[in-house]
């Protein structure tokens, strides 16, 4: 997390996540690592809970007999094949009725419910109200303000100053990436395991991990590599994780962004960095194709969509610094140099308010826009 000078700054970057781990770390909840077949079920599950899926085409798709998945599945998880899909449904649910000004009934569709009634009933089994409750408990209060109204609460920031909570917040802020990075890490090993040769890997920060390649990019074989939060130090710690061991023949790189923002490092830091990672990954797969993307630009204009405390210190001026430096950092490695930056910006050298959500990260048309530029790269 970046510093921050008040609690009120904190409470707009205080979100659902966050609270989350927070309630995980207090109740002690372990995070378990699943057989193989069973994450293989899960990723699918992951990148299709929108569409129709049977205990049968599910085990078709992992190569698995139905029922030895269906039991398995129920032992390692607690849940069964269609709960577990109904479970990431609501999950999804939830964020869209959080986020955006979806109708119930588009809700439902989006996430792959095809009878209102039905998503309903499921919502209700999950979440102990209907869909309509939910909504309207959610427009009783404000949607940032209601997460640290909720930590406010609990027993350990009870009879705290305001400055000791910001600090024991930022501290859980910082374990909260600290966690993901770990758990997240551990999950592309495990991955690596069931890949197949060939793919495309991308490696960054959030920006890489909102990347929806299914509905995006489906005609190839995309490997999502990206971790939120994540610097490029991060990415030279997971060099096996996310590059080595992924199988990959193409690799498109982007990261940056939170070096600036998180860490305050300097441009020339951050290419120092991403030199070495490109500079391993030559040395280790030499016929690896990497192509390294600019770091895209941030918004800083005065409009109520741009969230400050999440631009937070990061400038266009050293962004574009950077790139300038990749630029020249290609040519020298013989790789090729992907300015995106270039389309996402507006007159003013801002990110345009169409493709981001908040000044930092991309909107769904941000996303579409750099797929425009990306896709000739992709088929080569």
């Amino acid at each position: 997390m970046e510093k921050v000078n008040d609690i009120e700054q904190l409470k707009n970057i205080c979100g659902l996540l966050f609270l989350n781990f927070i309630r995980e770390m207090l109740n002690s909840r372990q995070s378990y690592i699943y057989s193989k077949p069973v994450n293989q079920a899960i990723a699918f599950i992951n990148e299709n809970y929108n569409t129709k899926i049977t205990l049968e085409s599910l085990a078709n798709n992992i190569n698995l007999n139905s029922q030895y998945l269906s039991r398995i599945f129920k032992k390692e998880t607690g849940l069964t094949v269609t709960e577990y899909i109904n479970k990431i449904k609501i999950s999804n649910a939830k964020h869209l009725f959080c986020y955006t000004n979806f109708n119930i009934t588009n809700v439902s569709l989006e996430v792959g419910f095809s009878s209102q009634e039905y998503f309903s009933k499921v919502f209700k089994k999950f979440e102990g109200l209907c869909p309509k409750e939910y909504k309207a408990k959610l427009k009783s209060f404000d949607k940032t303000h209601k997460y640290i109204k909720e930590v406010n609460e609990m027993d350990m920031f009870k009879e705290k100053s305001t400055q000791e909570q910001m600090e024991m917040m930022q501290e859980m802020g910082k374990r909260f990436l600290q966690y993901k990075y770990q758990t997240d890490v551990i999950t592309f090993k495990n991955f690596n395991t069931i890949l197949k040769p060939g793919g495309t890997v991308l490696v960054g920060d959030s920006i890489t991990e909102g990347f929806r390649a299914s509905e995006l990019l489906p005609e190839y074989y995309i490997i999502n590599r990206g971790i939120g939060g994540d610097t490029t130090e991060g990415i030279l710690n997971r060099m096996n994780e996310s590059i080595f061991d992924t199988k990959a023949s193409k690799i498109f790189l982007m990261i940056g962004t939170n070096d600036l923002g998180n860490e305050n490092k300097k441009p020339d830091e951050i290419v120092k960095n991403i030199t070495e990672i490109i500079n391993q990954t030559q040395e280790k797969l030499p016929d690896l194709k990497i192509y390294l993307e600019s770091v895209y630009p941030i918004s800083k204009a005065e409009h109520e969509k741009i969230e400050k405390t999440m631009v937070g210190i990061r400038s266009n001026k050293d962004i574009d610094e950077i790139n300038c430096q990749l630029e020249t950092l290609a040519k020298e490695k013989n790789i090729t140099y992907i300015d995106v930056n270039s389309h996402l910006k507006d007159e003013n050298g801002n990110l345009k308010l169409e493709y981001t959500t908040e000044g930092l990260h991309l909107s769904a048309l941000g996303y579409i826009k750099v797929v425009e530029v990306l896709k000739p790269y992709m088929s080569k």
